[in-house]
């Protein structure tokens, strides 16, 4: 029983690091594979891509430097609660795993969430052209990303 219990929690910590990490993966990094976000850099991007305006810029500008701070201290907490699960190997506490779990679960959810709302605030600051030209790429990526993912898994049994 103890066992299942811990595979489960093992399983799902898992599964929650792979969705931050996909969260954070998604937004647009620096080159050379630092993906730190980076607002100005963000903005510099969306400019070369989509033509933004000086307002346009601005508002962008305003819109991720909004949620960076809180990301940057909800990546610290992540990484300490991971830090915890792993020093509970010795001594498993399935009460402080799972408390620590759920609170992985609730900061992953807010990140999500605030992605989210980024993107959608930033959508509405477009006009009609940039939001197709950003759409084109958005789906010219998920093709490459699928692309990878399938290298990855291998080929099929």
């Amino acid at each position: 029983m103890q066992r299942s219990i811990s595979r489960a929690l093992i399983g799902g910590t898992a599964v929650l690091v792979t969705t931050v990490s996909l969260a954070v993966a998604a937004w647009p990094g620096k080159p050379g594979g630092d993906r730190a976000p980076d607002p100005e850099h963000m903005v510099e991007r969306l400019t070369r891509h989509l033509e933004l305006t000086a307002e346009q810029q601005d508002r962008a500008e305003e819109i991720f430097s909004q949620g960076f701070e809180e990301a940057r201290a909800d990546h610290e907490r992540i990484e300490e609660l991971h830090e915890s699960l792993r020093g509970q190997v010795a001594e498993f506490d399935a009460g402080a795993a799972q408390a620590t779990a759920d609170e992985i679960g609730a900061i992953t959810s807010r990140m999500v969430y605030r992605r989210a709302s980024a993107q959608a605030s930033l959508y509405q600051i477009l006009d009609e052209e940039q939001r197709a030209e950003l759409e084109a790429f958005a789906k010219k990526r998920e093709k490459r990303r699928e692309h990878f993912r399938e290298h990855r898994r291998g080929p099929m049994q």
